[in-house]
């Protein structure tokens, strides 16, 4: 889940970070989908610029310890 409140996105966008990729862990294999969004703005449903942007997976240790 992703929390628009989190301290984080205030700190990325005090350094001039606007636009961020989010991605799920890396406990499995084929962790789930990421999205690309901006850090400042309104609602998160408004801040969304591309759901589905890509697929994170993970072969290292991650997978293989959890």
């Amino acid at each position: 889940a992703i929390n628009p409140q989190d301290d984080g996105y205030r700190e990325a966008v005090e350094a001039g970070i606007t636009t961020v990729m989010s991605t799920p862990g890396s406990a499995n294999i084929l962790g789930g989908s990421t999205v690309v969004l901006k850090t400042g703005g309104g609602l998160l449903h408004q801040r969304v610029i591309r759901e589905n942007a890509g697929i994170k997976a993970a072969f290292g240790e991650n997978p293989k310890r959890v």
